[in-house]
């Protein structure tokens, strides 16, 4: 049987991010960063990634991943219910 494994969500991201501020505040001029500052910074870093890829050029973060496209033969599918 295959163990699975749990995965680093958005939601947790947003979690973790939160969590190591509070950690590390002096790295704020304010001392503090609001969690919708977060869920913004955030949500535009996944857009730069997915808008640069959907153009097809390749985005690298050194220390974190690697996104290129890349072109997959269509499948087909099947209805569950009926097996068409």
């Amino acid at each position: 049987m295959t163990e699975e494994k749990e995965h680093l969500t958005r939601q947790g991201l947003y979690d973790l991010a939160m969590k190591l501020d509070k950690q590390d505040q002096t790295k704020f001029a304010n001392g503090k960063i609001r969690k919708a500052e977060v869920h913004r910074i955030v949500d535009s870093v996944f857009e730069a990634i997915m808008q640069t890829v959907s153009e097809g050029e390749e985005v690298r973060l050194t220390g974190f991943g690697t996104f290129k496209p890349s072109l997959r033969q269509a499948r087909e599918g099947r209805n569950p219910r009926t097996g068409e």
